[in-house]
């Protein structure tokens, strides 16, 4: 398995923050991963390192980092998502947010090529109609999990 970031990106206020946190609220409730370290400020957002069940087909353990701020000038600009690249915290796969263009997407870029992950560009479901963004969240957050059972699977 190639270790891989998932980045959603979007405009501001498009919900990226809060499909990430349904990405690892699901982790933890619904597929028994474990939450083994992280880091909360006083904002929305957090970063976090789960740990997915041993899976003896895999033979590995699998670790996902969740960094849920992408605002340019953010701490996703610095340390917070690089502590997820290396170190004790290295995970497998990195979920985060991003803007759709300038200093995220070029953080992120850069430690992809940097720490030699693939990169995955996503985006949250949005509406202008009236349908419930916590219900599109919630299925953008799904199809994410989707998508890290299938990355890992490629052993």
């Amino acid at each position: 398995m190639k270790n891989t970031v998932i980045a959603n990106w979007g405009p501001s206020g498009q919900g990226k923050s809060a499909t990430i946190k349904k990405v690892a609220e699901k982790l933890i409730c619904d597929c028994g991963a474990k939450l083994i370290d992280k880091y909360e400020d006083n904002t929305f957002d957090y970063n976090w390192t789960i740990q997915l069940k041993n899976d003896v087909k895999i033979g590995i353990e699998i670790k996902i980092g969740i960094e849920s701020q992408g605002d340019p000038g953010g701490r996703s600009t610095g340390q917070a998502l690089r502590s997820l690249f290396s170190g004790d915290r290295k995970s497998n796969i990195i979920v985060c947010a991003s803007r759709t263009r300038g200093e995220t997407v070029d953080v992120i870029n850069d430690l992809c090529r940097e720490f030699d992950y693939d990169l995955i560009w996503v985006n949250n479901y949005r509406s202008s109609t009236g349908v419930d963004h916590d219900f599109l969240n919630e299925l953008s957050a799904t199809h994410i999990i989707d998508l890290i059972n299938q990355i890992v699977s490629k052993k």
